[in-house]
């Protein structure tokens, strides 16, 4: 089993928990999701989205499987 990558770790441990705004909560419940601004780098972020690409080319359609595959 693959672990929850160490950089998110560390980045959630040091982050600040905020809540959402009255517009924000309107807005998800509205259409079901929320688009939020991340503060980790841009390279974290290509990195998942290269895990995930390489898991669907070589597994296809991965289901409830997301979390396992890509912590």
């Amino acid at each position: 089993m693959t672990t929850y990558p160490s950089e998110a770790r560390t980045h959630n441990q040091t982050s600040i928990p905020f809540a959402l705004s009255e517009e924000q909560l309107r807005q998800f419940l509205a259409q079901g999701f929320l688009r939020l601004q991340s503060s980790l780098s841009p390279d974290y972020h290509q990195r998942i989205f290269a895990a995930l690409h390489a898991a669907q080319t070589s597994t296809g359609h991965f289901g409830n499987n997301l979390l396992p595959l890509i912590p």
